[in-house]
């Protein structure tokens, strides 16, 4: 099993950081050396800054294999922790009756069966010279159902969410007693600012953002100040979230393809590389440890 460093050494940050963050409430230049001919200099600027890119070889291989697992806690969990601004609340009854005890409590670590870990991030890149193909349509109409993120008491449920960013919608639902606000502060390249009341019983509608750099945006209440989530934004469909007891789930891999496994959890701000992995046809397990460093 790997071990995931919460706070060791950040790993593969884009420049717009791994997973944009919002709020709630924002001399002599050397001489060139000569070039045998036109071709020779082209080729030496492919890859320079402001020069040509090299076109990425699109991954052909198969999408026949299933990468899955549960990430574990590791060492002794953290103990369930009231968050008691929700009682010190003015709405605090609404907010707090018929909820679960999961609700009640603080959300950055949700530990649930077999101290398999909620709300972990998990997704797959391919080498560096390389891209994923694009999925068939069959394959991508499960990813044109919305992500639902509800709002059925006080915190938002799930915590954390993720969306094949371009194809794939988000709902944000108000199922209590009480008004909520979901504030989105995308940036003009993701989708702009999202600021909307919701009233019992309302939701969104669907929310579309912008494909780009892969980005973890927050997501607040203005009236409910200690309520936050997480929305994921991927360019592909190689990623998952772990359920409330750890488990995780990514199909339509690419097979005999070496691809980089990432994790992420809110209490470390970037991703970090856990393993290679070089998928087989059919189900391939892959077991992941977490931990406070």
């Amino acid at each position: 099993m790997k071990r995931f460093p919460i706070l060791g050494a950040l790993l593969l940050i884009p420049a717009v950081i791994l997973f944009a963050t919002v709020g709630c409430t924002p001399n002599k230049k050397d001489e060139p050396k000569p070039v045998a001919d036109a071709a020779k200099a082209k080729d030496a600027d492919k890859g320079k800054e402001g020069g040509e890119k090299k076109k990425k070889e699109e991954i052909t291989t198969a999408p026949d294999a299933t990468v899955k697992g549960i990430v574990k806690f590791k060492g002794t969990p953290p103990a369930p922790k009231e968050d008691k601004r929700i009682a010190e609340h003015k709405e605090a009854k609404e907010c707090l009756t018929g909820a679960r005890e999961i609700d009640k409590q603080e959300q950055t670590w949700i530990i649930g069966k077999d101290d398999g870990v909620a709300n972990v991030i998990i997704s797959l890149a391919p080498p560096a010279d390389k891209k994923f193909k694009k999925l068939d349509d069959k394959a991508l109409e499960a990813f044109k159902k919305p992500v639902v993120l509800d709002q059925p008491f006080c915190n938002y449920v799930p915590h954390v969410v993720a969306l094949y960013a371009d194809i794939q919608p988000l709902v944000a639902k108000n199922d209590a007693k009480v008004s909520h606000n979901v504030k989105i502060l995308a940036g003009p390249q993701i989708g702009g600012t999202k600021d909307i009341t919701l009233s019992p019983g309302k939701d969104t509608g669907d929310l579309m953002f912008n494909g780009g750099p892969e980005a973890v945006i927050d997501t607040t209440c203005s009236i409910h100040s200690w309520m936050s989530a997480k929305i994921a934004l991927f360019n592909h469909p190689y990623f998952a979230v772990t359920d409330k007891d750890g488990h995780f789930e990514i199909k339509n891999v690419p097979v005999d393809t070496a691809l980089t496994v990432y994790m992420w959890h809110e209490s470390n701000p970037s991703k970090v590389e856990v393993q290679k992995l070089t998928a087989k046809k059919g189900d391939n397990d892959v077991p992941l440890t977490i931990s406070p460093k």
